[in-house]
């Protein structure tokens, strides 16, 4: 099948037996760390965007289920694939053949919440397809079933537990026209790997304080849409993870900018991206800025958005 939204035109979701989604990709973490012995992130949803197509078709009942996963470029979808193989089997559906299409733009291990993403939009697609319409609580559980999660699953922007699930919301949508200039430092980092490494707690209860400072700013400036002051909370917290996940470029990106009218840098904390958070008038400069150097990637500019499923053609 080919990746442009044909079977979406066809068959909208009110048609039994298909289903669409989208769901957005991140910008790394507005805030991560661990307090109180409790790891959690602050989520940061961008206009980049993992779509996908379910489609079930009914089987007879002496024939086995079966999922298959398409999509362009060489993708492994085995974590799509265990988590939708999880939910039909707890779904009580007959015995099915489910087909999902996968549009997923963004390359992997970099902190842009793709796994997460595709298994989201995956599971809302075909969750539709037999009749069930996820919540965003399900899918926590599910994607959490098989590797620590991003919130994106959630509307507005939150505060996600990615080990535990629990979550608080601490902005319902985003009502300024905010954007972020992404960058990669290069390299790929394992998800499972990273919250396996020895002593992380331990590091991440080492910098307690300044993650503490980070989501009060973080709070304070969402709950009154002030991103100079999620701005600083996102920069604090980018800069107090550089002892577990150091990026060696990030300080001289924050030399680049810092003296523009920016509202502050952003960071994967356990990936290889970092962006730079700013009003639409300063696209421009500071894409100029960032392409001075040559040990990064431009992938983009973005609006940061809520988070949480659409149909695609929403």
């Amino acid at each position: 099948m080919k990746t442009n939204g044909n079977m979406a035109e066809k068959h909208k979701d009110a048609v039994p037996g298909y289903g669409t989604a989208r769901v957005p990709l991140t910008c790394g973490e507005l805030v991560q760390g661990r307090l109180n012995g409790r790891d959690f992130l602050v989520t940061c949803p961008i206009d980049w965007w993992v779509r996908a197509w379910a489609k079930a078709t009914p089987l007879s009942r002496n024939e086995s289920g079966s999922i298959k996963i398409a999509g362009e470029g060489h993708r492994e979808w085995d974590k799509t694939s265990k988590v939708l193989a999880y939910f039909l089997e707890r779904a009580f559906t007959p015995s099915l053949e489910i087909l999902v299409e996968m549009e997923s733009p963004a390359p992997v291990g970099k902190g842009l919440a793709t796994s997460t993403a595709d298994m989201v939009a995956a599971l809302s697609a075909a969750g539709r397809a037999v009749g069930h319409e996820l919540s965003p609580e399900e899918l926590s559980r599910l994607v959490l079933s098989v590797e620590p999660s991003d919130g994106v699953m959630f509307p507005g922007v939150v505060y996600y537990e990615h080990r535990g699930g629990e979550v608080k919301t601490l902005a319902e949508r985003v009502d300024q026209d905010v954007f972020i200039t992404v960058i990669d430092f290069g390299g790929t980092v394992d998800t499972l790997h990273f919250n396996r490494r020895k002593g992380l707690d331990e590091f991440n209860e080492g910098k307690a304080s300044e993650v503490s400072k980070a989501l009060e700013a973080v709070t304070v400036g969402l709950q009154g849409n002030n991103w100079y002051r999620v701005g600083e909370g996102a920069t604090r917290s980018a800069f107090a993870n550089q002892d577990i996940h150091c990026k060696e470029g990030l300080e001289e990106l924050w030399e680049k900018v810092r003296y523009l009218p920016v509202y502050g840098i952003v960071t994967a904390h356990s990936g290889t991206v970092a962006g730079v958070l700013h009003p639409k008038e300063q696209e421009e400069v500071i894409s100029e800025k960032i392409n001075l150097s040559k040990s990064v990637s431009f992938l983009g500019t973005f609006q940061v958005v809520s988070g949480g499923i659409r149909k695609v053609e929403d």
